[in-house]
């Protein structure tokens, strides 16, 4: 045979819109290297080569030659020398590939068509269709084959869908350049030697089954072939019936009951046909002949389309009809009826009728609980000998008809929800089991209370093992998951937007990240991508599984009032949830935790964590929250019952969290909020009126995120930070606007140093505040010092006085050098919004002894440490251990350099006037006069000195008289006097002067070189303006650009000091 051309349809690709089109070209078969048909046995070879197992078809057709066993080949490869002698003798064949495992799990998507394959296509993620772009593609008669192999040997199944076959075990494909039965060749698209038969994950492939499910309107499969029954089960079945074949029940018997029950489990009309001729033959009535036609024609009926239609159309089942077993009892009686129904069951399966069902308790002694619907009991009995049932206890006095079990695909939890008839008609459930038996108790159809929970659960079992038990997959929790291939939305609908809507949130969000969060940066914008990708973790987890980290949870900490909880009320908004916040206490025990993260995947926020994960127990369990799919969590019926790891947490604390635990940090993105975060109260007003109202907006993003996801579920594959960035571009490019810079942005974390640091300083200032207001309140300036506190410190002092007087709530002297801190220190840390979680923590942290010890002859844990070792902590000499330096710092000592300062109205020599006696707190002043002076303009120094020393010492009264008091004995410039009544407490000048000095400021540095400008921070200062980042220690001096300076928050500027370039004390550029 010799083909000189034809007309074939060629499948080519579109790469400018990364898409398939079908076109229709002339070739000439015989020029075509790629299907040569004269060239067969090269081709088998090759086939050979790949690892296929390749048989012979007859040429020209789908069938094996005649007497030919394919069958073997699905366990074994052919020889070599059986390929020859198929195909090498010059005999043309067809050649067929068999698919499964033993073709390296060989699985080919047979379409029928090319217009069912190009909806495949547009109905495939970018991704897969990539991959599937490169495998091998074959054109068949009218359709087209797609080459894959599977890892997972569970999907090598054959299924069957309406213009879609998906060959694998048990199954084989024709293979070019065999030929079609309409006269056309199969054809390879492109050349099958340049490339591989494409592998395909797992998540992969259950894609592709949903896909051909939507594109051909079938959820399920078609369902398999009829199976014969043997002669012997033929015989026997016959024999079970004929005693209740009888006239008046032989077409209800054979032509309905016995041909629905055999339809329903999928045994062929043959043998039901073969069964009523046998049945007739045995018939004495004169009309047997013309009852068997009615017969074969209601079985015929049964097995027709019109059947399927009937039952489709009407709705109708049969489990809730009475059955065989009623015509059985009407002739034979209960105990025979039961007997032969045992039987039939054991052959056909399960009556698909409301008929007794039979659940096995003890073979060996013949025991069963049977479901009797006719009766309305469930009862115990005893099979006989002779096959007789004989009951011997009444259970309960309702019978299942129906059973529907729920299960948890997240988790091994079950609920059930029963139909029951006789004393009660009614549905129960879903439920627990112990649920169902408490309601039938309650309503007293219970007659045998110690054998009802055993009964009930063997007639459950008994339903789903025999198959009448429904199974229905279902998820209670609200949010989303991966579930055969896609991401599905449990009780949280997707609606639809339209792009207004999606660009006033996008507006709404920029405006968020560039006006209100601005000087937050890139730590809001990554709080933001959190929350995008943040419902999506379980999925994530579903989806890549558990052998690492691959969403963090968040928490944000440090300073209070920063406007942290209501970032994760942002968050929320995104998904349209109510801005629900939970307490620490609802997470303080593992139980807890997994309670509440088996609530829903979308992110929660929880407040106040600090003392919770300094729990090591809750902590580890936040941990498994984490990374695993499910925790160990709910304690019921004696053991403990898995609870899904769904929910994301987001955590807020004003306090320090337990960055020493490296494991912990790893699974977390830890972001620290400074004093230098807090907005003005009036700002916060402006915010929650104008914007915090209407962040409801939010939500559209939401919707366009999830859409993309449940379209392209494949994408979870990402990174989440890259993920998010990927779908904020998106969403930007979908409103036709290019996307913000910001979307690429990540903020990285705070070193642990540099958190330690900043807790160190908060817990210090806040206890020489502290102690500094109670002398004021107890003492004055002019209270007499005793002779034995003269050489100490001026802190020291005072310390030493509030001891010695029980003024210290916290802390009680143990000697005249010796302290003990109690728990109350706590207290008042946490009354300055620091929080420490314990006082063991508090001593582990500053390397105190902690220790129980008597205080007031109470036994107690207290932290144990010298008076002059606290002393030395407070004024930060030294290190914060029991081991200080024997000689700290004077407040007149430095590097000896004197400066001038001529923009000063007069210079101050703070080394004259030596009959006036200093203490260490009039030194620790001064000291921040020398740094303010130098480097600071008139206008701005007593604003910036008084920062300084408040930030240092604290703004008791105390301090405020002392510095007066420097000014008047000539220590301190005159004209600071009213800068400290100004600026003390935080009283604010006014604001005309303000805008005059941010005008002098402003023209001073345009006259600075090169836009850049010398600045000292005064505290720990971490922003961003411009798109910089800017971050400095206190004390430390960085450059900066001007312009980044004048734009700076006025609250932020004020911790930054312009300083001389001239100046190269008190830390280095950077």
């Amino acid at each position: 045979m010799k083909i000189i051309s034809k007309e074939v349809v060629c499948l080519k690709f579109d790469f400018k819109n990364w898409g398939w089109r079908v076109v229709t070209e002339i070739k000439a078969a015989n020029n075509n290297k790629n299907n040569d048909i004269n060239n067969i046995f090269e081709w088998v070879k090759f086939y050979f080569s790949q690892g296929f197992s390749v048989i012979p078809l007859h040429f020209g057709t789908k069938e094996p030659p005649k007497g030919f066993s394919w069958k073997e080949f699905q366990e074994r490869l052919p020889t070599e020398e059986e390929l020859r002698k198929w195909f090498g003798s010059g005999e043309w064949r067809n050649i067929a590939i068999v698919c499964g495992k033993i073709s390296k799990n060989l699985v080919v998507l047979d379409f029928d068509s090319l217009e069912l394959f190009e909806k495949f296509i547009e109905n495939t993620p970018e991704e897969l269709k990539e991959k599937l772009r490169k495998t091998w593609a074959v054109l068949t008669g009218k359709g087209l084959h797609l080459y894959v192999r599977v890892k997972n040997s569970e999907f090598l199944k054959t299924r069957w869908f309406e213009g879609v076959d998906i060959k694998g075990e048990g199954g084989y494909v024709v293979a070019p350049p065999s030929l079609h039965p309409s006269g056309k060749l199969y054809e390879f698209v492109k050349d099958p030697h340049e490339r591989e038969i494409v592998v395909l994950e797992d998540e992969e492939f259950e894609v592709i089954l949903n896909i051909i499910r939507k594109i051909t309107g079938h959820d399920k499969e078609k369902q398999g072939e009829f199976r014969e029954l043997s002669d012997s089960e033929i015989l026997k079945i016959a024999d079970l019936l004929k005693p209740a074949y009888r006239k008046g029940n032989r077409e209800l018997l054979v032509g309905l009951y016995l041909a629905a029950w055999c339809y329903k489990k999928r045994i062929s009309k043959e043998s039901v046909v073969k069964i009523a001729k046998i049945l007739a033959e045995n018939d004495q009535n004169e009309d047997r002949e013309e009852k068997l036609k009615r017969i074969i024609r209601q079985i015929e009926y049964h097995y027709s389309k019109r059947y399927e239609e009937y039952l489709e159309r009407t709705g109708k089942e049969l489990k809730s009809r009475s059955g065989i077993q009623e015509i059985l009892e009407n002739t034979l009686g209960e105990q025979k009826a039961l007997e032969i129904l045992e039987q039939l069951q054991t052959i056909l399966g399960a009556s698909p009728y409301a008929d007794t069902v039979f659940g096995v308790v003890d073979l060996s002694r013949g025991l069963y609980y049977l479901s009797n619907p006719r009766k309305g009991w469930i009862v115990r009995a005893q099979k006989t000998e002779n096959g007789e049932f004989r009951y011997k206890e009444i259970v309960a006095e309702c019978a299942p008809i129906s059973v529907t079990v729920y299960e948890n695909p997240l988790t091994a939890d079950r609920k059930y929800e029963i139909e029951f008839t006789g004393l009660i008609r009614k549905k129960i459930g879903p439920a627990t089991l112990d649920e169902i038996i408490a309601w039938l108790r309650a309503v007293g159809v219970v007659k045998h209370r110690r054998l009802i929970e055993d009964a009930l659960s063997t007639i459950i079992s008994a339903f789903q093992r025999s198959g009448k038990a429904e199974i229905k997959e279902e998820i209670e929790k609200p949010g989303f998951y991966y579930l055969d291939g896609e991401i599905k939305a449990i009780k949280w609908k997707v609606n639809e937007y339209t792009i207004e809507q999606l660009k006033d949130a996008l507006q709404l969000l920029d405006k968020l990240r560039n006006i209100w969060y601005s000087h937050l940066g890139a730590r809001f914008t990554t709080i933001i991508k959190w929350g995008i990708v943040a419902p999506f973790s379980y999925a994530i987890k579903q989806l890549k599984g558990t052998y690492k980290i691959h969403f963090p949870w968040i928490v944000l900490y440090g300073s209070a009032r920063t406007g942290k909880s209501t970032l994760g009320k942002i968050v929320r908004a995104i998904w349209g949830l109510q801005p629900d916040e939970l307490s620490g206490g609802h997470i303080e025990t593992k139980a807890r935790v997994a309670y509440v993260v088996s609530q829903t995947t979308f992110p929660q926020i929880v407040n106040e964590v600090s003392d919770v994960l300094n729990n090591p127990d809750v902590r580890e369990r936040i941990k498994n929250a984490i990374e695993q799919l499910t925790l160990r969590g709910k304690y019921h019926g004696g053991q403990y019952r898995e609870e899904p790891a769904l929910s994301p947490l987001f955590m807020t604390t004003n306090g320090a969290i337990p960055l020493h635990d490296d494991a912990f940090v790893r699974r977390i993105i830890p972001i620290l909020f400074t004093k230098t975060d807090r907005l003005p109260e009036e700002t916060i007003r402006k915010f929650e009126s104008e914007v915090l109202s209407k962040i409801d907006v939010l939500k559209y993003i939401g919707f366009a995120v999830a859409k993309q996801l449940l379209q392209n579920p494949l994408l979870l594959k990402k990174e989440w930070h890259d993920l998010a960035t990927h779908i904020l571009e998106s969403l930007w490019r979908e409103i036709g606007e290019e996307p913000p810079k910001w979307v690429k942005e990540l903020h990285e974390g705070e070193s642990i140093e540099d958190a330690t640091e900043y807790f160190d300083e908060e817990i210090r200032s806040a206890l020489l505040d502290e102690i500094n207001t109670l002398y004021s309140r107890y003492f004055g300036r002019e209270s007499e010092i005793p002779e034995s506190l003269k050489d100490k410190s001026d802190i020291e002092v005072r310390l030493c006085a509030l001891l010695y007087n029980g003024y210290l709530s916290w802390a009680v002297a143990k000697s005249s050098e010796e302290m003990l801190i109690t728990t109350s220190i706590l207290q008042v840390l946490r009354k300055r919004d620091v929080q420490v979680e314990s006082l063991k923590a508090l001593a582990d942290r500053f390397g105190w002894e902690y220790r129980k010890m008597k205080v007031n002859g109470t036994p107690k844990m207290v932290i144990h440490i010298k008076i002059e070792d606290f002393a030395h902590f407070l004024t930060g000499y030294g290190d914060s251990g029991s081991s200080n330096p024997s000689n700290p710092p004077k407040g007149n000592e430095g590097d000896g350099k004197q400066k001038k300062d001529e923009r000063t109205s007069k210079n101050i020599n703070i080394e004259d006037k030596e009959d006036i006696k200093l203490d260490d707190t009039d030194r620790l002043i001064l000291d921040c006069y020398k740094i303010i002076a130098p480097s600071v303009a008139d206008y701005e120094q007593p604003k910036a000195f008084v920062k300084l020393v408040v930030k240092k010492l604290g703004n008791s009264n105390v301090i405020k008289e002392r510095i007066l008091g420097l000014i008047e004995l000539g220590k301190l410039p005159d004209f600071y006097k009213q800068g400290v009544e100004d600026f003390w407490n935080e009283k604010e000048v006014s604001t005309d002067k303000d805008e005059n000095d941010s005008n002098d400021i402003e023209k001073s540095e345009e006259e600075s070189s090169n836009g850049w400008i010398k600045v000292r921070a005064l505290d720990y200062i971490h922003t961003e303006i411009n798109g910089r980042v800017i971050r400095a220690f206190p004390e430390q001096v960085i450059e900066i650009r001007k312009r980044d300076y004048l734009a700076l928050d006025e609250e932020v500027r004020g911790f930054l000091i312009p300083v001389d370039d001239s100046d190269d004390s008190g830390g280095d550029s950077s």
